[in-house]
Protein backbone atom coordinates (compact mmCIF):
# COMPACT_ATOMS: atom_id res chain seq x y z
CA UNK A 1 0.00 0.00 0.00
CA UNK A 2 1.11 3.37 -0.48
CA UNK A 3 0.83 6.67 0.89
CA UNK A 4 0.44 10.07 -0.25
CA UNK A 5 -1.39 13.26 0.09
CA UNK A 6 -2.92 15.06 -2.43
CA UNK A 7 -2.35 18.92 -2.53
CA UNK A 8 -6.07 18.99 -1.81
CA UNK A 9 -5.61 16.78 1.59
CA UNK A 10 -1.77 18.46 2.08
CA UNK A 11 -3.68 22.03 2.30
CA UNK A 12 -6.20 20.61 4.65
CA UNK A 13 -3.75 18.93 6.78
CA UNK A 14 -1.37 22.58 7.17
CA UNK A 15 -4.86 24.15 7.91
CA UNK A 16 -5.81 21.82 10.71
CA UNK A 17 -2.00 22.41 12.21
CA UNK A 18 -2.69 25.96 11.82
CA UNK A 19 -6.07 26.16 13.46
CA UNK A 20 -5.27 23.92 16.20
CA UNK A 21 -1.90 25.62 16.80
CA UNK A 22 -3.24 29.48 16.83
CA UNK A 23 -5.99 27.54 19.02
CA UNK A 24 -3.89 25.69 21.89
CA UNK A 25 -0.43 27.41 21.05
CA UNK A 26 1.20 24.17 20.11
CA UNK A 27 0.67 21.93 16.95
CA UNK A 28 1.64 18.67 19.01
CA UNK A 29 1.92 17.90 22.17
CA UNK A 30 4.71 16.86 23.73
CA UNK A 31 6.36 14.55 26.45
CA UNK A 32 9.64 14.81 27.87
CA UNK A 33 10.52 16.36 24.34
CA UNK A 34 8.52 13.60 22.10
CA UNK A 35 5.74 13.15 20.90
CA UNK A 36 2.31 12.13 23.54
CA UNK A 37 0.68 9.12 22.03
CA UNK A 38 -2.44 9.05 24.11
CA UNK A 39 -3.16 7.72 27.69
CA UNK A 40 -1.62 4.03 27.23
CA UNK A 41 1.59 5.30 26.44
CA UNK A 42 4.33 4.11 28.94
CA UNK A 43 7.52 4.12 28.34
CA UNK A 44 7.87 0.77 30.23
CA UNK A 45 5.86 -1.22 28.34
CA UNK A 46 7.89 0.62 25.20
CA UNK A 47 10.94 -0.27 26.15
CA UNK A 48 9.80 -4.13 27.65
CA UNK A 49 8.61 -4.38 23.79
CA UNK A 50 11.89 -2.77 22.29
CA UNK A 51 13.90 -5.26 24.37
CA UNK A 52 11.84 -7.86 23.69
CA UNK A 53 12.31 -7.69 19.70
CA UNK A 54 15.83 -6.50 20.09
CA UNK A 55 17.31 -10.07 21.82
CA UNK A 56 15.51 -11.40 19.34
CA UNK A 57 16.35 -10.42 16.04
CA UNK A 58 16.04 -13.17 14.28
CA UNK A 59 12.60 -13.67 14.90
CA UNK A 60 10.56 -11.19 12.66
CA UNK A 61 6.60 -11.27 12.51
CA UNK A 62 4.28 -9.11 10.82
CA UNK A 63 4.33 -6.74 13.87
CA UNK A 64 8.14 -7.03 14.25
CA UNK A 65 10.33 -6.36 11.27
CA UNK A 66 14.25 -5.72 11.11
CA UNK A 67 15.84 -4.15 8.25
CA UNK A 68 19.36 -3.60 7.05
CA UNK A 69 20.86 -0.77 5.26
CA UNK A 70 23.27 -1.72 1.96
CA UNK A 71 26.63 -0.77 4.30
CA UNK A 72 25.71 -3.25 6.36
CA UNK A 73 24.70 -5.41 3.74
CA UNK A 74 27.59 -5.55 2.43
CA UNK A 75 30.23 -6.79 5.21
CA UNK A 76 31.28 -10.00 5.59
CA UNK A 77 28.63 -12.29 7.39
CA UNK A 78 30.73 -13.31 10.08
CA UNK A 79 31.08 -9.54 11.12
CA UNK A 80 27.40 -9.32 10.93
CA UNK A 81 26.49 -12.15 13.04
CA UNK A 82 29.12 -10.51 15.68
CA UNK A 83 27.22 -7.14 15.15
CA UNK A 84 23.82 -8.97 15.62
CA UNK A 85 25.17 -10.83 18.92
CA UNK A 86 26.54 -7.57 20.24
CA UNK A 87 23.29 -6.10 19.33
CA UNK A 88 21.34 -8.66 21.24
CA UNK A 89 23.26 -8.79 24.31
CA UNK A 90 23.40 -5.08 24.37
CA UNK A 91 22.45 -3.47 28.00
CA UNK A 92 24.43 -0.46 28.35
CA UNK A 93 21.57 1.51 28.34
CA UNK A 94 22.30 5.42 30.18
CA UNK A 95 20.78 9.00 30.57
CA UNK A 96 23.47 10.11 27.77
CA UNK A 97 22.47 7.65 25.11
CA UNK A 98 19.01 6.82 26.20
CA UNK A 99 17.42 10.12 27.40
CA UNK A 100 13.72 8.62 27.14
CA UNK A 101 14.26 5.32 28.69
CA UNK A 102 12.58 3.65 25.87
CA UNK A 103 15.94 1.33 24.56
CA UNK A 104 15.11 2.75 20.89
CA UNK A 105 18.33 2.78 19.92
CA UNK A 106 21.90 0.69 20.05
CA UNK A 107 25.51 1.49 19.51
CA UNK A 108 27.82 -1.36 18.96
CA UNK A 109 31.63 -1.59 18.25
CA UNK A 110 32.53 -4.61 15.97
CA UNK A 111 36.13 -5.21 14.83
CA UNK A 112 36.15 -1.34 14.88
CA UNK A 113 33.18 -0.52 12.92
CA UNK A 114 30.57 1.84 14.86
CA UNK A 115 27.51 0.26 14.08
CA UNK A 116 23.78 1.22 15.24
CA UNK A 117 20.45 -0.08 15.43
CA UNK A 118 17.47 1.97 15.81
CA UNK A 119 13.73 1.40 16.29
CA UNK A 120 11.04 3.14 14.38
CA UNK A 121 6.88 2.60 15.08
CA UNK A 122 4.60 2.50 12.40
CA UNK A 123 0.96 2.06 11.66
CA UNK A 124 -0.74 -1.11 11.09
CA UNK A 125 -0.54 -0.04 7.04
CA UNK A 126 3.22 1.33 7.46
CA UNK A 127 2.19 4.87 6.20
CA UNK A 128 2.56 6.98 9.39
CA UNK A 129 4.30 6.35 12.77
CA UNK A 130 2.00 5.00 14.87
CA UNK A 131 -0.51 6.40 17.05
CA UNK A 132 0.76 4.01 20.60
CA UNK A 133 3.67 2.32 20.43
CA UNK A 134 3.74 0.94 23.54
CA UNK A 135 0.04 -1.12 22.10
CA UNK A 136 1.36 -4.04 19.93
CA UNK A 137 -1.89 -3.77 18.04
CA UNK A 138 -1.48 -0.44 17.05
CA UNK A 139 2.10 -0.88 15.86
CA UNK A 140 4.40 -2.49 13.53
CA UNK A 141 8.58 -1.86 14.79
CA UNK A 142 10.74 -1.65 12.69
CA UNK A 143 14.22 -2.42 13.87
CA UNK A 144 17.05 -0.69 11.06
CA UNK A 145 20.50 -1.95 11.40
CA UNK A 146 22.94 0.36 9.82
CA UNK A 147 27.03 1.69 9.99
CA UNK A 148 26.65 4.84 12.18
CA UNK A 149 28.04 6.65 9.27
CA UNK A 150 24.56 5.75 7.13
CA UNK A 151 23.29 7.74 9.96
Amino acid sequence: MYCFFSVLQYNLFVFCIVLYTTTFGTAFPAYNGRAVYGDTMTTELIRKLNDQMRSNLFFQSARNRVVMTAGFAALKADTQLLALKAIQQYNDFNEDNDPYEEHDCVFVTVQGLNIMGKFDYYDNDMCYASEDPSDSTKTIRVFTIMLAEEY
